[in-house]
């Protein structure tokens, strides 16, 4: 199973009810014994990989809760966009993927 999520940057009223409503579904989507990957950008910068754990907010209590409820493992584990990693690529095995690459992006 495989699933894209995307989040718009904020952490407003409204973007916590898109953070509730989006765990509530990847919750009943992921309700399987069978793989199951999650890609995308929740647009959560400041989540530490090596420790799955982020700020003391609602959102981000709300995605981490999922993650390590479900045993979901994330593969990117270098800076994507400046110094953060706001992409994810995790699936609920460490060795589903067995190489990966950040592209060099240039920009102007």
């Amino acid at each position: 199973m495989r699933y894209f999520v995307n989040r718009a940057p904020g952490f407003g009223a409204a973007d916590l009810t898109y953070m509730y409503d989006c765990v509530r579904c990847l919750q009943r989507l992921c309700s399987t014994d069978k793989l199951t990957s999650v890609t995308g950008d929740c647009n959560l910068p400041n989540i530490d990989w090596s420790y799955y754990s982020g700020p003391n907010t609602a959102i981000y209590d709300a995605f981490l809760n999922f993650v390590n409820n479900y045993g979901f493992y994330q593969y990117v584990q270098e800076p994507t966009r400046d110094n953060n990693i706001p992409d994810i690529v995790m699936a609920t095995s460490d060795t589903f993927l067995q190489s990966h690459s950040v592209p060099v992006i240039i920009t102007r």
